[in-house]
């Protein structure tokens, strides 16, 4: 993996964790969970057959991360 591939994974995760981390916040300021439901809330969304559309999302976003980063993809695998 060369240096501009692997910031671009880098990017990726940071802004996922980002938007995640927000979301956890915000539940947990106005009370809609508590600490002990994120793992039960993982073990949903991990399971979640209607997940395509998030594979989609993130396709697009990962392909315009490495157009930034002027690399060139090889062929992406399609959904499952």
């Amino acid at each position: 993996m060369t240096d501009k591939e692997h910031a671009l994974v880098m990017m990726m995760f940071t802004r996922q964790a980002m938007y995640i981390q927000m979301l956890l916040d915000m539940l947990k300021t106005n009370g809609i969970i508590q600490e002990d439901d994120i793992p039960a809330f993982d073990s949903v969304v991990t399971s979640d057959p209607n997940s395509v559309d998030v594979f989609h999302r993130v396709r697009g976003q990962y392909s315009a991360f490495a157009k930034q980063l002027e690399l060139e993809l090889p062929e992406l695998p399609p959904s499952s």
